[in-house]
């Protein structure tokens, strides 16, 4: 028996996202009480709040608004923080292992959350063709993974242009300062 796309179904979609969001918001409270982080601008709290923040997009269905309302901020603080996080992430090591961290407790929260889902899915569902189901499951992963993987390597390349850029930036600066130098060995030697 085949399903079409009933209001039931946005139903189901619409809970699924709101438990997420009680979940990401149960799990910032968690956080946030553990590392005694407070609602201001000091920056220790600020990459506490920016790395959970940049995590939470890159591992929930969540729209950017509904990100934001975990914190009581809006879409806008959402969008700052995913601006800042590559030089954030860069540059600043505390951000880095703050981020790392929350990605893997977000990760794990969603892959235990996932698995809820499919069960319950699999329970609703009635396969159209044998295993039907459980292939659409597969192929979502599948594309999934396909489109993380092009988006790091698109990182990857983006990062290794940066690079040379900079080395060649450095190398110039290098002989530019070599012949300041030189110059100036003249000059003193004029004097």
């Amino acid at each position: 028996m085949a399903e079409t796309d009933t209001p039931r179904q946005n139903i189901s979609r619409l809970e699924m996202i709101i438990d997420q969001e009680f979940m990401l918001r149960a799990l910032w409270k968690e956080i946030a009480q553990e590392n005694n982080i407070q609602p201001n601008r000091r920056r220790e709290n600020v990459v506490w709040r920016h790395a959970f923040l940049v995590a939470a997009t890159e591992t929930t269905a969540l729209s950017l608004k509904a990100i934001g309302r975990v914190m009581n901020k809006d879409h806008a603080t959402v969008l700052h923080a995913r601006k800042q996080h590559e030089m954030n992430f860069t540059y600043d090591r505390r951000y880095n292992a703050i981020y790392l961290m929350m990605i893997s407790e977000l990760q794990a929260l969603m892959d235990q959350y996932r698995k809820q889902m499919e069960e319950v899915i699999l329970k609703r569902k009635v396969p159209v063709h044998g295993g039907q189901t459980m292939e659409s499951i597969i192929d979502m992963y599948e594309r999934k993974l396909q489109s993380q993987e092009k988006r790091y390597k698109t990182q990857l390349a983006d990062y290794q242009l940066k690079m040379s850029i900079l080395e060649k930036e450095k190398n110039k600066q290098q002989e530019r300062a070599e012949k300041l130098n030189k110059e100036c060995l003249r000059l003193k030697n004029l004097l």
